[in-house]
């Protein structure tokens, strides 16, 4: 099992904490370039909070079972909460599991400079008990080959040059700042890959309860 949060790294290893004094969104490292490669791989991985990566060209998420994306710091939102985070970097992104999505209410941002890929690993896997999440992918080439789910939310996958947001979603750059986000040229779907926010039939405790409390379920 593999977590990583609200850390940024470099290919030297170094790893450096981000602030926690921030409330209205995640605060992130600006990434530098590199010629790296870095690969990671564990039976589960969750990414949480803002990552950023540092003097790598490629780096690779590989998880034997789900690789799941959490945002940090609650976010408040007219009529309801949201948690931000993002995954930063110069070079290629690569995550490959059974299947990858965002938790419960998380808005969950891949920004790369040069493309995001998303890989099956063979292992089955069914809906997974969490609801509301948002995926965004930024990135100038993006190929979805396995499994992308976001049951009950959204999924955007890239933006055309002149449309893109100013920032990735309530993502902030460590000393001011937003996150650069670069237009996409090509998207590929390919044949056999699943990409869906259906909750496939299931029942997932989420909302508000009579007595006015909230009921999250971060998963």
């Amino acid at each position: 099992y593999f977590s990583w949060f609200h850390l940024q790294t470099t290919a030297a290893a170094q790893l450096a904490a981000g602030s926690d004094s921030f409330v209205f969104s995640a605060q992130a490292w600006a990434p530098v370039a590199g010629t790296n490669a870095l690969s990671i791989r564990a039976a589960a991985i969750d990414l949480a909070d803002a990552i950023t990566l540092s003097g790598v060209r490629s780096v690779t998420f590989s998880a034997d079972g789900d690789l799941r994306l959490s945002g940090g710091n609650i976010v408040g939102v007219t009529g309801q909460y949201r948690l931000g985070g993002a995954l930063l970097s110069k070079g290629d992104i690569v995550l490959r599991a059974a299947q990858i999505y965002p938790t419960t209410m998380s808005t969950f941002s891949l920004v790369s400079d040069t493309k995001v890929r998303f890989e099956g690993n063979g292992a089955a896997a069914s809906a997974p008990l969490s609801a509301g999440g948002e995926l965004n992918v930024y990135a100038p080439v993006i190929e979805q080959t396995g499994v992308v789910r976001a049951p009950g939310g959204q999924i955007g996958l890239g933006c055309k040059s002149g449309g893109c947001p100013a920032s990735a979603p309530y993502v902030k750059l460590i000393g001011g700042g937003n996150v650069a986000i670069a237009p996409t040229t090509s998207v590929t779907l390919a044949d056999g890959s699943i990409t869906s926010v259906s909750l496939n039939g299931k029942l997932v405790p989420l909302g508000a309860l009579e007595n006015g409390e909230g009921w999250y379920y971060p998963f």
